[in-house]
């Protein structure tokens, strides 16, 4: 719906857009998109089947002559490494092609910004990472701003200078992608950006007291004595060790993925609670039934105040 607001596809009740400066869009302007100087990526591409790759990159440059247009496309073309293919029929070449098509095509008049919307969700993994980044390299090549939306939390972080994170109608946080990875201001949107388990506990002066342990808080966060939290904890960031012993004192493994780089266990805490634990490949193998406890504990964490 942002993206839609920005290019001039959804007009606005309240609020303003400006582009490059110039009011686009209130409650009372509505400038028409083709006036906007937006260039708009769309989820499925939505390229015309019906033309080449260079007719389809040169459809937004009907303005200028045939030498200027031409030139203008190739070099467009040259800059999305796709020049091969100017005179096939988007049908013949690939998805990530296709996707480079409709970049080059939002990029070919020189817009003041380019708007992705989940611009990589149609492709397998090893192409999105290719196309991502690519899309870096041109976005920076051409100094085009560019807005992202995605759904994927590891994709906003390798991709942006600057991350929004949005909940509830809201921009919940905004900055770079260390500060709202390192210091999420909610429980929400640490969930939003990576892997996370939520650990209840007691402040205890600059530590919170866990069941798998104590961890030190992080130095710009401040509760008072007693105060229940939440401890955020990254899976990777947490030990495991087997017990020796069959006596119940530990934590029991109940699941076991292998996911090559880390194997993740799902780990049923005393309490019942169950958390995920990623161990890197090659440390010690656990196997399911297992009782363990947790060690390495010199992390900070970020707590949320537990008001249930």
């Amino acid at each position: 719906t942002i993206l839609r607001a920005i290019a001039g596809l959804e007009r606005i009740n309240s609020g303003y857009v400006r582009v490059g400066g110039q009011l686009a869009s209130s409650s009372f302007v509505h400038s028409p998109p083709d006036k906007r100087r937006v260039g708009l990526v769309f989820q499925d591409y939505a390229l015309f089947p019906h033309m080449t790759v260079f007719e389809n990159v040169g459809f937004g440059l009907r303005t200028l002559n045939s030498k200027e247009r031409t030139r203008r496309v190739f070099d467009i073309l040259e800059l999305a490494d796709i020049k091969l293919h100017a005179n096939r029929y988007v049908n013949e070449i690939s998805g990530g092609e296709q996707q480079r098509v409709a970049i080059a095509r939002a990029l070919a008049p020189n817009p003041l910004a380019l708007l992705l919307d989940e611009p990589y969700s149609n492709l397998d993994l090893p192409l999105r990472d290719d196309l991502r980044k690519y899309v870096k390299r041109i976005v920076k090549q051409t100094g085009a701003t560019t807005i992202l939306v995605t759904h994927d939390g590891e994709e906003a972080l390798a991709q942006s200078d600057r991350v929004a994170v949005m909940g509830r109608g809201s921009i919940q946080q905004i900055g770079t992608p260390q500060e709202v990875y390192q210091s999420p201001v909610s429980e929400d949107v640490a969930s939003l950006l990576g892997a996370c388990e939520f650990v209840p506990g007691v402040v205890n002066g600059k530590n919170v007291e866990t069941e798998i342990g104590v961890f030190k808080l992080t130095p710009h966060i401040t509760f008072k004595n007693g105060t229940n939290v939440n401890a955020l904890i990254r899976p990777s960031k947490l030990g495991i060790i087997p017990l020796n012993s069959s006596v119940d004192l530990g934590h029991k493994i109940e699941t076991k993925e292998y996911h090559g780089e880390f194997t993740e266990y799902g780990v049923r805490l005393k309490s019942e609670l169950m958390i995920r634990v990623r161990l890197p490949i090659g440390g010690e193998d656990i196997n399911v039934g297992q009782l363990v406890k947790f060690n390495g504990f010199e992390e900070t964490v970020v707590c949320y105040e537990n008001k249930i």
